[in-house]
């Protein structure tokens, strides 16, 4: 049990010069550490260096190059300002290689931004629209062939299996899940060897006849059904790719 207050004075006082005495010293063991403590951190005298940070500064001064992330804000333009697909022509550039950026289209030809976190619902089916399918694979011929293209990274998708070298875009989703190369359409074996059934079919369409994306007889209505069954079956990735090809690179018609 602890003393009493009573019982502490009782006992300290008759030795007080000792505690007196005692207190000092402590006092002046106390201040080397007070006065340490009070000094500005010198950063450059602790070992910083590891492994790590070793191979990280190697990355940055041997491989600037090795990782470029480039951020992109497309909008859409209102349909009457759309240039024929064959009389498009990419943004010029200048003397130095620069994209003109004065010969951008202006902002009066966007279409407005609707409702708050609702999107562009126009053209019909939105970014699923056939002929905004056909435009976005159109232009995507700017990246396969440019001199660049060859040097790319390959891309694989998580909704079809297909891999892709340098863009991906969702033309490149149905064209897959249409000619049979899908992940979603194949038979898979399980880690036992058993046959796990394909998710789902581009064979039996009902009553429309399953063509290819590319066939000139597509309509809208296999576009539709295409985009529901990769819906349902790709878990939740192809719904991804529609939210961010919605903001991303969808909206092909700025370009």
């Amino acid at each position: 049990m602890g003393m009493t207050f009573e019982a502490v004075s009782k006992w300290l006082i008759p030795r007080r010069r000792k505690v007196h005495v005692a207190v000092f010293l402590l006092t002046l063991l106390m201040i080397p550490g007070a006065l340490t403590a009070l000094q500005p951190i010198d950063m450059e005298s602790y070992e910083m260096d590891s492994p790590e940070l070793t191979a990280q500064e190697i990355i940055n001064d041997e491989f600037s190059n090795a990782e470029v992330i480039l951020g992109f804000l497309v909008s859409a333009r209102q349909p009457q300002y759309i240039p024929p697909i064959d009389e498009w022509q990419p943004v010029p550039l200048l003397s130095d290689g620069t994209p003109d950026y004065s010969a951008l289209p202006p902002v009066p030809q966007m279409i407005p931004a609707g409702e708050e976190w609702q999107g562009i619902d126009q053209p019909t089916a939105g970014i699923l629209n056939l002929e905004l399918l056909r435009e976005i694979d159109a232009k995507k011929q700017v990246i396969v062939n440019h001199p660049l293209a060859p040097a790319l990274k390959p891309l694989i998708s998580d909704v079809t299996g297909q891999q892709t070298n340098g863009s991906m875009s969702l033309p490149d989703h149905f064209r897959s899940f249409m000619d049979g190369t899908s992940i979603l359409t194949q038979d898979a074996l399980s880690p036992f060897g058993t046959v796990i059934p394909a998710a789902t079919n581009w064979s039996d369409c009902g009553a429309l006849e399953c063509l290819l994306f590319d066939d000139l007889n597509l309509t809208q209505d296999h576009i539709d059904l295409a985009a529901a069954r990769m819906g349902e079956v790709s878990q939740n990735y192809f719904l991804r790719w529609l939210s961010l090809d919605r903001g991303f690179v969808a909206d092909a018609t700025s370009w």
